[in-house]
This record gives C-alpha cells, sequence and structure tokens, in this order.
C-alpha cells in the first residue's frame, strides 16, 4: 500500500524544479528514479541520477519494523515517526542539489557543508526542514555542537555526525547535517545577493578543503568561544557503514 505513493511522491517535483531552476539559473538536468531497496538508503546520488529508496522515502509509522535486529530497528522507529512520505519534495530536492555539487571524499566540514547546502536549498525551494530530532536538538544544543565540531571538522572520520544513528556523545544522529546547514543558512542570510550566494553554495569545489574552510570560516558560524586548542584535531578516516543510517 505505501509502495503505491510513489506517483503522488513525485507529483510536485515538475514544480519545484521549476523553482529551483528559478533560484539557480545554471540548473542541469538530472533524473528521479524511485526503486525498492533493502533499507540502505532514503535516497543517493550519482552523477546526473537520483535513486530514492522507496521503502524508506514513502513510509511513516505505521511502517512494521519489529522483525528487524537492533539497532536498525531503533533507528527506523525514528525514522518512520518523522513521517518521511510528508517530507518527500524535500528529499526529492535535496538529492537533486546532490547533482549539481561537486563530490567529494573529504574531511567532515566538506561532507557536512555539501550535505547542508543541499537542506538549505531544498528548504528554500519546500518550505521544509526534515521533521528528524537533528533540527530539533541542535538549536538548543547549538555550542557545544560548534566546539566538537571544531575539534572534529579536519578528520575525516564522521561517526559521530553523518549517516549514523543515537550511538554518538550527543545521542542524535546526523548533527553534521544541523551543522552544515547551520553554516549554509549564515552564509546565505549575511549575503547580500542571495542569487549569488546560492550558486556559490551550489558550485563550491568541495573536494578542496582549502575552499570549504574559507567559506565556512567567511560564514561567520563557528565565531565563539571556542577553545583553540581543540581547532584542527582530525581523526583516522572511516568510512560510514551503509547501514549506519536511514538518512540520505
Amino acid at each position: 500500500l505505501l509502495t503505491a505513493r510513489a506517483q503522488l511522491a513525485a507529483s510536485t517535483l515538475k514544480d519545484d524544479i521549476a523553482r529551483f531552476r528559478r533560484l539557480y539559473p545554471e540548473l542541469r538536468p538530472a533524473t528521479i528514479t524511485y526503486a525498492i531497496g533493502v533499507l540502505r538508503t532514503g535516497g543517493t546520488t550519482t552523477g546526473d541520477k537520483v535513486l530514492i529508496g522507496a521503502e524508506l522515502a514513502l513510509g511513516d509509522e505505521t511502517v512494521d519494523v519489529s522483525e528487524l535486529p537492533e539497532p536498525l530497528q531503533s533507528r527506523l522507529r525514528i525514522f518512520f515517526r518523522s513521517r518521511p512520505f510528508a517530507n518527500n519534495a524535500q528529499n526529492n530536492i535535496h538529492e537533486y542539489v546532490h547533482t549539481q555539487q561537486q563530490e567529494t571524499q573529504g574531511t567532515l566540514a566538506q561532507q557536512a557543508l555539501r550535505e547542508g547546502v543541499a537542506d538549505l536549498v531544498a528548504e528554500l525551494i519546500t518550505n521544509r526542514k526534515p521533521a528528524l530530532p537533528v533540527y530539533t536538538y541542535g538549536p538548543a544544543h547549538d555550542a557545544a555542537i560548534r566546539q566538537q565540531f571544531m575539534a572534529d571538522m579536519r578528520g575525516t572520520n564522521y561517526d559521530n555526525w553523518l549517516w549514523n544513528g543515537s550511538d554518538n556523545p550527543f545521542g542524535v544522529g546526523d548533527l553534521g547535517y544541523y551543522v552544515g546547514y547551520s553554516i549554509a543558512r549564515r552564509y546565505y542570510d549575511g549575503a547580500s545577493d542571495k542569487r549569488r550566494a546560492i550558486r556559490e553554495l551550489i558550485e563550491l569545489p568541495y573536494d578542496d578543503p582549502a575552499a570549504v574552510n574559507a567559506l565556512i570560516e567567511r560564514s561567520g558560524y563557528l565565531a565563539g568561544n571556542i577553545d583553540p586548542a581543540t581547532h584542527g584535531a582530525s581523526s583516522m578516516r572511516n568510512r560510514p557503514n551503509a547501514f549506519a543510517s536511514v538518512r540520505p
């Protein structure tokens, strides 16, 4: 029954992409495909192609996850309580933004900003952010999150920040999305030319850590009472497990 929602889920896409093109006239075409997957992702991209994991993206709180193993069961309960189907327009555009961005295998700062820009642009187009704990917990604990991000941002271990569950020092998954979004939002809000700011955020060379760090610095988000001794601390590379999270 929930899988039959695919047509409805895509019904806003034409208008949303038209709004995207007005916001970012340089928009390149991409294709979006819905498929039944194995709970690996609600959305992913390769080149100019978007794949939406329908078994995740079209769900809601009625999905029965009781036969799945832990910790996946707990993570999925949280995810489905956020009613991803109701947020599917945002998910479509978030992934579409990724088809316009340079890919990176770089630092936490590079990955977090890339994801946060996609969330910001999707919000500007659909007027929605994902209804996940990260966007309620983040603003209430912003100072502590910023301080830890400063310590980790130049490293390549994403375990506590991206594509993860609640098994981290903050007890909330995907806080890298919140930090990346906050940086992008601060940069956008401070820009006198909003269209130019969007172009700069989308076209940023994400595989260049110096360029990413420079934009983060210009955003002003990390300014504050941060212990300079923690700035630039790094950690060992550890690529995320595909099963670690259900975030796109």
